[in-house]
C-alpha cells in the first residue's frame, strides 16, 4: 500500500501482482516511480517467488520509462525477506543464508539502484526480542540517493515486528541562480604575462619595508587588470546541457511550430488531423534526436582518455553525496532553516570552546633550536608547481594555475614575499581568512545534525604554497634529526597505515606465542585540528628544537584567523575565530599535529607494551597473563597518561570512538571489566576498527573481509552502470578504482582468507568481468578473468603482500619495522603471523643487500643539478650546433655486467684537440637497473670534470673557471630527471654522490655543471663514442659487486607468484592465459566485447547453449538443416547468414573453418608438414582484422545482441 500527501500529484500504476503496488509521482524536477513490494520467504531452490516479482518490477519500470520523455527516478521499498551481507552486515556474511539476495543485487546493477540504509541495521525484531535481521530494504536511483537527508529506522512503536524506515529527501523544486566564475582553462596566458610584466615596471614596490600586507597587495594589484581582461567569465544557465546542439534547437523550433498550428486549429473548432499528425511526427523526431545525441555525446566523452578520471568519480556515489545540499539543522532550541542560521550552527559545532589547559611538568630539558636555513627559490618553485592547478581557491578566487603560469615574471616577487613573511613572522591578512565548505561525513544516518559534517577550509593558494614550504622543512627536520617518535606513522614520507598495523599485528602474535593476552585501547581526539591550542603547540615545537623563526611564523599562522561559511551556495559574512586551531585543508596542519601529540605517542615497542599513531588516531597496548591484569595495567599507565596529556593540551577524547579490546584465542570467556576514560566506562569489544581495518579478537578478519566485499561490490556495480567505454578504459577503471577499495592493507588480512570469504571477494571479480566484457554469469570465473584481462584475486593478494615485503626492506634502519623483521623466526610454526608466512614464502629471495631509501635525498632548500630536456629533433640540433664544453656519457648493462663510457673533447688555445675516452668497468650484479648504471655514468663524468679542474688548476685560472659551463650529455631521461629533482626514490646513494660532487666543484670555484639529454642512436658523434666505450666496459669477466635496487628486487620477488594453471587447455585458444586477450578486447566497445566473449566462451544466446540451461526446448538451429546451433555452425555453416558472411569470407584466406583464428585464439591446426599454422607461441599474435570482421558479422545477424 502507498499513501501520498494530498498536495502531491500522483497516479497509480497497475502491476501484475497483488504484492506489488506502484505510484507515479509528478514533481517539478521530473517523474518519480514509487514501488512497494512484499516477497514471501524462500520456498524452493530456484527462488521462484523472488525472481518472478523482480521480473514484474523490471517490466513495470520499463513500461513506465518508455511512456515518458523525461527520466523517471525509481524508489523501491518493501519487505524482501532475503539475506545478504551487502545490507545485512557481518553476521550474515558468516551465516548459511549469505547470498540469498544475489538476484536483488543483480536488479540493483541493472537499474542503477543503491541501498541507502546503513549496513547491518535491524529492520525486523521478533516479538520476544531474541531474533533480528535486515530484510526490509529501500532502493533508490543514484540521483535520488544524492538528495537523501536521512535514511534509518524509526524508533516509534506501532505494533509490528517490522520497524518503520524513515527516508527523507531534500528535493529542491527551484533552480539555483548560477554564480559567475572564471574560466581558467580558457585564459590567454601569453598576453596576461606581458601585461603583468608591464604593470610590475610601471608600479613601484611598497615603501614600507617589512609590511607583508602591502607587498601582497602590490602583487595582487599587478595581476588583477590582466586577469580581468584576458580570463573569460562563465555565464551559466540552469537549463544548459553540455550535449545540446544547434540541430536540436532547429528541431525544437520545427516541433513547436507544428504543435502551435495544431493547437490553433483545435481552439478554432476546426481540428485538422493532418496538422495533428505532423505535430506528433515532429515531436517523435525531436525526442528521438535528443536520445541519440545524449548517447553520442556520452560515447564521445568516455572515448577520450583524458576523461577517464572524471568518469572514475562517478564510481563513488558517496563522493557525489558529499557535496549535497545541507538541509535544516536540528538544534537544542529547535530547527535552523535559513542558510545564515545553518552556518551559525555549523560554526558552533566546528569551533567549540576548548577545555582549559593545565600546566604540564617539565620532565626534560628543551632541545637546542636548530638553525634556520635561508629560503631558496627552488623550494618555493617546487611548492607552487606541486599544487593542483585548478583546485578550489580561497576568498581571492585565484587558483594555483595563476601562480604557475606567471612564475617566470613573478618569481622574484613571490620569493621576496615569502622571505619577508618568514623573517618578520607575519602573514598577509588575506592569507588568514578561510572560506569554509561543510562536507558530509560518509555513512551517517542523519544529516540534519551539525556533527554529521566536517569543515574544509579553502585558503589563498599563494599562502598555501608558503605553508607547503614550511611543512616540507618541518618534515625534513623531523626525519633528519629524529624529532618525532618512531611510532608516529601519519604525514611522514615512506610511512603507511599498513606498516603501523603490521607492527600491531606482530605484537599480538608474539604475545600469543608467549602465552599472553594483548589488550588494546584506541583513542580519537575530538575536533583534532580545530582544537589545537596554539600556545601549547608553540611550546612543544620549541621543546623539540624547531627553529625559533619557524615557531614564531607558525604562531602567527594560527592566530587571528577569520572565516566565512558556504551553505547551499550562500556565503556568510566573515567572522573572527577565537579558537581556530589548525585549518583543515592546509598542507601544514598534519605535520604540526604530529608535534602537538608527540609526547602522547612516545612509547617503546617491546614484548610488554607498545603504541602506534596516525595523526590524531592513537592506539596503545599492553600484554599480560590475563585480560583482567591488562585492564588494570591499561588504566594505570596508558589511560592515565592519555588523560594527563589531554589536560595539558586542552584536548578531549571522543568517548564513542574510544575502543577497547582483548586479543586472545583462548576459549575461556573474556573479562567484561571496563576501562574508565574521563569517568566514562568503556567496555571491551569483540572487534575494533583501527586505521580502517576491523580487528576481531582472534584475528580472523571475517568482518573486515565482509565490509571490504561490500565496498568492492558497490564500486563494481557503479562501474557496470557506466556504459559506452572501451574495454581498455573499463579495465583501467576496475584496476584503479574498484580493486583499491578491497585491497587496502591487504597484507594484514589476506592470509586469513577462507573459502567463504574468498567467495565473497570473488563476487567483485565476477561483476568486474561483466562490467568489462559483458561475460555471462555462467562463464567460469577463472576463464572470465582471463578474457577480461584482470588479475586473479589470489594472485593480486600475493602481489600486494610481496610488494609490501620488498618495499619494507628499503626503509631506513631506524624504522620500527626492522625490529619486527629481526624477530621473525620462520622455523617457529606456533601462531604464524601474516608477515611470517610471507617470509616463509619468499625465503629463497635474498634481500640482505637491498638499497635503503630515506624520506629525503637532499634538504628541501638544496637544488639538484640543472637539467635541460629538449624535444628529439631540437635536442639533436643542439648537440650538433652548440659549442659548449660537453662530456658525453652512456651506460651498458648486458648479462648483468655493468659498464659506463665517458667521452670528452676540447679545443686548446692553439686549436689542437684533446680527447678523453674512458671505459669504466662497474662490475657484475643482477640487482642493478639500467637507470642505476646511467646514474653511475653521470658520476663518472663529474669525477672527470673534478680531476680536470683540480684546486691547483682553479687557482691558476682564478675567477675565469666560474664563468665556464660543462654540459654532461646523457641519453637517459630517467637518470637526468632523478638528479635534477632528487626525492624519495631508488638510487639515492648515487644521486647524493652526484649532488655532493657537483657542490664540491662549485664550492672550490670550479665551472658550472648542467645536464643535457640527447636521443639515443641519433648519430650524435659524442654519444655514439660513449655508447661504444660503455659496451667495451661490459666485455670479459667482471668482478661481482654488492647492491640490490628496488625495481630489480620487485621483479625478482613478483616472479614467485604462483602461475595460473588450467585443468586442461582451452580448445578455442591454447595461448590462454596470455596477454593477447587485451589486444583483441581493448579497443572494442562494451557491446562488441560482449559478442566476442560469447563466441569465445560458448556461453551465448545460441540454441546449443540455451538448451543446456533450460532457456529453450531444442538445441537445433532454425535453418533448414536443423543442425545444433553451435558457435561453429553459426559462424561458418548456417545458411540464414550467407549474405552477412561474405565480407568475413573475403578476409579469411586459407583459414576458413579455423574457429580459433577467427576469434583471436591460437590454433592447434597444423600444416601437412606437421608444423603448427600459428608457429611458435612466443612470436604468435592474433589477427585483429579478422577478429573485428567476425564481430561485425555476429552483430549484423542480431543473433547475439
Amino acid at each position: 500500500m502507498l499513501w501520498t500527501h494530498r498536495d502531491i500529484t500522483a497516479r497509480p500504476i497497475s502491476t501484475e501482482s497483488t504484492d506489488i503496488a506502484a505510484l507515479l509521482i509528478e514533481l517539478e524536477t521530473g517523474p518519480l516511480l514509487a514501488i512497494s513490494v512484499y516477497i514471501p520467504a524462500k520456498s524452493d531452490s530456484e527462488d521462484s517467488e523472488l525472481n518472478s516479482r523482480l521480473d514484474i518490477i523490471r517490466r513495470t519500470i520499463d513500461t513506465t520509462r518508455r511512456n515518458h520523455d523525461k527520466r523517471v527516478e525509481i524508489l523501491i521499498a518493501g519487505d524482501f525477506n532475503r539475506h545478504d551481507q551487502f545490507w545485512g552486515g557481518d553476521l550474515v556474511a558468516t551465516s548459511q543464508r549469505q547470498g540469498e539476495g544475489e538476484p536483488i543485487i543483480q536488479l540493483m546493477s541493472e537499474l542503477d539502484l543503491q541501498c541507502p540504509l546503513p549496513r547491518g541495521i535491524e529492520t525486523w525484531i521478533s516479538y520476544n526480542g531474541e531474533h533480528s535481521s535486515t530484510i526490509d530494504l529501500i532502493l533508490v536511483t543514484q540521483e535520488l540517493a544524492s538528495e537523501i537527508q536521512r535514511c534509518t529506522t524509526d524508533s516509534m512503536a506501532h505494533g509490528s515486528d517490522h520497524l518503520a524506515i524513515c527516508t527523507e529527501f531534500a528535493i529542491d523544486l527551484t533552480h539555483e541562480k548560477g554564480t559567475p566564475r572564471k574560466l581558467w582553462k580558457k585564459a590567454r596566458w601569453d598576453p596576461i604575462r606581458k601585461v603583468v610584466a608591464g604593470e610590475l615596471e610601471r608600479r613601484s614596490q611598497p615603501d614600507i619595508p617589512g609590511d607583508v600586507d602591502s607587498y601582497c597587495q602590490f602583487v595582487t594589484e599587478c595581476i588583477a587588470p590582466a586577469i580581468e581582461k584576458y580570463v573569460p567569465v562563465a555565464r551559466p544557465s540552469p537549463y544548459a546541457k553540455r550535449w545540446w546542439t544547434e540541430d536540436l534547437t532547429e528541431l525544437r523550433k520545427h516541433y513547436t511550430y507544428w504543435r502551435n498550428k495544431a493547437s490553433a486549429s483545435r481552439r478554432a473548432n476546426t481540428p485538422d488531423p493532418g496538422l495533428q499528425q505532423m505535430a506528433v511526427t515532429c515531436r517523435k523526431r525531436y525526442h528521438d534526436a535528443i536520445r541519440n545525441q545524449r548517447k553520442t555525446h556520452w560515447q564521445d566523452f568516455v572515448a577520450e582518455a583524458r576523461n577517464i578520471w572524471t568518469i572514475a568519480r562517478y564510481l563513488d556515489p558517496a563522493q557525489c553525496a558529499t557535496f549535497a545540499r545541507i538541509p535544516a539543522i536540528k538544534t537544542y532550541e529547535g530547527v535552523s532553516t535559513s542558510n545564515g542560521e545553518i552556518a551559525r550552527c555549523l560554526l558552533e559545532e566546528f569551533f567549540k570552546p576548548p577545555p582549559g589547559v593545565t600546566e604540564e611538568p617539565e620532565d626534560e630539558r628543551p632541545r637546542e633550536a636548530l638553525p634556520m636555513e635561508p629560503l631558496s627559490e627552488v623550494e618555493v618553485q617546487r611548492a607552487i608547481f606541486a599544487s593542483n592547478p585548478y583546485k578550489a581557491p580561497g576568498r581571492d578566487g585565484l587558483p594555483a594555475i595563476v601562480w604557475q603560469q606567471l612564475w617566470p615574471v613573478l618569481k622574484h616577487h613571490i620569493v621576496a614575499l615569502f622571505k619577508l613573511s618568514l623573517e618578520t613572522a607575519t602573514l598577509p591578512s588575506e592569507w588568514r581568512v578561510a572560506k569554509i565548505v561543510p562536507l558530509r561525513k560518509p555513512n551517517k544516518p542523519d544529516y540534519t545534525v551539525a556533527k554529521a559534517y566536517r569543515p574544509i577550509s579553502l585558503l589563498a593558494t599563494l599562502g598555501k604554497s608558503l605553508e607547503a614550504v614550511v611543512a616540507e622543512r618541518l618534515s625534513f627536520l623531523a626525519e633528519a634529526h629524529r624529532l618525532l617518535p618512531k611510532s608516529h606513522f601519519g604525514a611522514r614520507k615512506g610511512r603507511s597505515t599498513t606498516q603501523a598495523l603490521t607492527i600491531l599485528q606482530e605484537s599480538i602474535f608474539q604475545a600469543w606465542r608467549d602465552k599472553r593476552v594483548l589488550s588494546l585501547v584506541s583513542f580519537d581526539v575530538k575536533g583534532a585540528y580545530n582544537g589545537v591550542n596554539i600556545d601549547v603547540l608553540a611550546k612543544r615545537l620549541r621543546k623539540r628544537g624547531i627553529p625559533n623563526a619557524l615557531v614564531d611564523w607558525i604562531t602567527c599562522f594560527c592566530s587571528q584567523r577569520k572565516a566565512s561559511v558556504v551553505v547551499n551556495g550562500h556565503t556568510t559574512e566573515t567572522v573572527d575565530l577565537p579558537q581556530a586551531g589548525l585549518p583543515q585543508g592546509s598542507p601544514l596542519s598534519p605535520i604540526l599535529f604530529l608535534f602537538f601529540n608527540a609526547d602522547l605517542v612516545s612509547s617503546k615497542i617491546n614484548r610488554n607494551k607498545g603504541a602506534i599513531a596516525f595523526i590524531d588516531d592513537y592506539t596503545a597496548w599492553v600484554t599480560g597473563a590475563s585480560d583482567g591484569e591488562n585492564t588494570n595495567l591499561l588504566q594505570e599507565t596508558v589511560v592515565a597518561k592519555a588523560e594527563q596529556w589531554a589536560r595539558s593540551s586542552g584536548a578531549t577524547f571522543e568517548a564513542d570512538k574510544t575502543a577497547f579490546i582483548h586479543f586472545t584465542r583462548r576459549n575461556n570467556t573474556v573479562s567484561s571489566s571496563p576501562l574508565f576514560v574521563n569517568e566514562e566506562a568503556i567496555r571491551p569489544q569483540t572487534e575494533v576498527k583501527i586505521l580502517g581495518v576491523v580487528f576481531d579478537q582472534k584475528l580472523r578478519f571475517s568482518q573486515h573481509t565482509a565490509r571490504a566485499a561490500k565496498r568492492g561490490i558497490r564500486a563494481a556495480l557503479a562501474l557496470k552502470r557506466i556504459k559506452g567505454m572501451t574495454v581498455g578504459t573499463a579495465r583501467q577503471l576496475f584496476t584503479s578504482t574498484v580493486t583499491p577499495t578491497v585491497d587496502y592493507a591487504s597484507p594484514i588480512w589476506s592470509t586469513s582468507l577462507t573459502g567463504r570469504t574468498t567467495k565473497m571477494l570473488n563476487q567483485i571479480q565476477r561483476i568486474g568481468t561483466q562490467a568489462i566484457i559483458g561475460a555471462f554469469r555462467t562463464v567460469a570465473l577463472i576463464r572470465a578473468e582471463m578474457e577480461a584481462g584482470i588479475e586473479q584475486l589470489t594472485a593480486r593478494m600475493h602481489r600486494q603482500e610481496y610488494k609490501f615485503w620488498v618495499k619494507c626492506h628499503t626503509l631506513p634502519v631506524n624504522h620500527p619495522w626492522w625490529k619486527i623483521r629481526r624477530g621473525i623466526d620462520t622455523k617457529n610454526k606456533r601462531f604464524p603471523s601474516p608477515l611470517q608466512r610471507i617470509a616463509m614464502q619468499l625465503d629463497s629471495v635474498d634481500l640482505t643487500e637491498m638499497e635503503r631509501i630515506d624520506p629525503f635525498c637532499i634538504p628541501p632548500w638544496q637544488q639538484g643539478i640543472e637539467a635541460q630536456i629538449l624535444e628529439g629533433e631540437e635536442a639533436q640540433k643542439w648537440a650538433e650546433d652548440s659549442d659548449e664544453l660537453k662530456v658525453f656519457v652512456d651506460a651498458s648493462y648486458r648479462g648483468h655486467n655493468a659498464g659506463v663510457g665517458v667521452y670528452h673533447s676540447a679545443r686548446r688555445s692553439d686549436n689542437s684537440v684533446v680527447e678523453h675516452r674512458e671505459a669504466v668497468k662497474i662490475g657484475k650484479n643482477a640487482g642493478y637497473t639500467s637507470t642505476h648504471v646511467e646514474l653511475t655514468a653521470i658520476q663518472a663524468a663529474l669525477e672527470l670534470i673534478s680531476a680536470i679542474w683540480s684546486p691547483d688548476t682553479i687557482a691558476r685560472f682564478g675567477n675565469k673557471a666560474r664563468d665556464l659551463t660543462y654540459v654532461i650529455v646523457s641519453d637517459s631521461q630517467s637518470a637526468i630527471r632523478a638528479v635534477s629533482r632528487p626525492s624519495r626514490q631508488s638510487g639515492q646513494a648515487v644521486i647524493r654522490l652526484i649532488v655532493n660532487t657537483t657542490m664540491e666543484i662549485k664550492r672550490r670555484g670550479g665551472p658550472h655543471i648542467r645536464l643535457q639529454w640527447v636521443p639515443a642512436h641519433a648519430m650524435v658523434v659524442g654519444d655514439e663514442i660513449a655508447d661504444e666505450l660503455a659496451k667495451q666496459a661490459t666485455e670479459g669477466t667482471l668482478d661481482p659487486i654488492p647492491g640490490l635496487t628496488l625495481s630489480a628486487a620487485l621483479k625478482k620477488t613478483l616472479s614467485c607468484i604462483p602461475k595460473i594453471k588450467l585443468e586442461k587447455p582451452v580448445d578455442i585458444d591454447t595461448a590462454l592465459p596470455g596477454k593477447h586477450t587485451k589486444s583483441i578486447y581493448d579497443l572494442q566497445t562494451y557491446k562488441r566485447a560482449a559478442v566476442l566473449c560469447q563466441l569465445r566462451t560458448g556461453k551465448c544466446r545460441l540454441n546449443s547453449y540455451l538448451a543446456k540451461i533450460g532457456a529453450t526446448n531444442s538445441d537445433r538451429c532454425t535453418c533448414r538443416g536443423r543442425q545444433p546451433e553451435t558457435v561453429r555452425h553459426f559462424v561458418f555453416e548456417c545458411p540464414l547468414w550467407k549474405e552477412e558472411r561474405k565480407t568475413l569470407q573475403e578476409v579469411a584466406g586459407n583459414r576458413w573453418g579455423d574457429l580459433s583464428f577467427f576469434l583471436g585464439g591460437r590454433s592447434e591446426q597444423r600444416l601437412p608438414s606437421g608444423e603448427l599454422l600459428d608457429g611458435k607461441a612466443e612470436s604468435w599474435k592474433p589477427n585483429l582484422d579478422v577478429v573485428n570482421q567476425t564481430i561485425e558479422f555476429a552483430m549484423a545477424t542480431g543473433r547475439l545482441c
